[in-house]
């Protein structure tokens, strides 16, 4: 697997083969929270050559700087509808563009899976395909009752290629992750979390909504989060030294 600066030279090679079309993948931080949008309302939140090198990007910026949360989300009532068709379409009319594509989305998606940040995704819509592949990237999935899941690539031919098999396999097991992709099904939100797919329900897909479910679900404040996550590949001994005994740790103690 290429490094992700390499990916995203590769996707912005990429970019400039393709036809042009609209959408934005929008990052900004704040308050230890960074906010990841796909802004591209017109397609059902479609993800293009120029988005994806985006993701890229950002991704790099919130490696050098790492915020405790990370939400994934697209616009109000969508998320993600998978790669942008016709753009797409039109590169695999060239030698090995189509699975170029793919290497370095894959590669972004594992960056942002490996990030040192706790990273939720907010579905607000339907998520298609890739947008499947991309909610399963987060480490934490919640919906609102608008979310749906279409697991369509082999009923269109094709497979998944971002990624997707391997985190699904990782939360269900292979047996059922293999089972899934074969049956292609469509889920609701009520449908995936009774099969376990996703780790709860919000109102709405905003970083508000995110912080609210987190503040009444999830134990700790935001930095132990964070460590809970970092411990699942290597413990951060640097970091709990700091935390043991601090403020925070001797208020949920109950000692002043």
């Amino acid at each position: 697997m290429s490094s992700l600066p390499d990916a995203i030279a590769d996707l912005e090679a990429l970019r400039d083969l393709a036809p042009p079309a609209d959408g934005q993948l929008r990052c900004v931080v704040g308050d230890g929270v960074a906010d990841v949008a796909i802004d591209a309302p017109a397609t059902r939140g479609a993800m293009t050559v120029s988005m994806m090198a985006e993701l890229g990007t950002a991704v790099i910026r919130l490696r050098a700087d790492p915020p405790a949360l990370v939400v994934l989300r697209g616009g109000e009532g969508t998320f993600c509808s998978g790669g942008h068709l016709r753009q797409l379409l039109a590169l695999s009319e060239r030698p090995g563009a189509a699975e170029r594509m793919a290497k370095a989305m894959t590669c972004v998606l594992d960056a942002l899976r490996s990030l040192p940040s706790l990273v939720v995704c907010a579905v607000d819509g339907p998520a298609i395909g890739g947008g499947v592949e991309l909610a399963l990237a987060a480490d934490l999935l919640l919906t609102t009752p608008r979310a749906r899941f279409d697991f369509v690539q082999v009923r269109l031919g094709i497979g998944p290629g971002w990624g997707g098999g391997r985190w699904l396999a990782e939360r269900w097991g292979r047996s059922r992750a293999l089972r899934t992709w074969l049956l292609a099904p469509t889920l609701d939100a009520e449908a995936a979390s009774a099969e376990g797919l996703t780790d709860g329900s919000i109102v709405g897909g905003t970083i508000g909504h995110v912080t609210v479910w987190l503040d009444q679900s999830a134990a700790g404040d935001a930095e132990s989060r964070r460590l809970a996550k970092i411990s699942l590949a290597a413990t951060d001994h640097e970091r709990f030294g700091r935390r043991f005994g601090s403020a925070e740790h001797r208020a949920r103690l109950g000692l002043r």
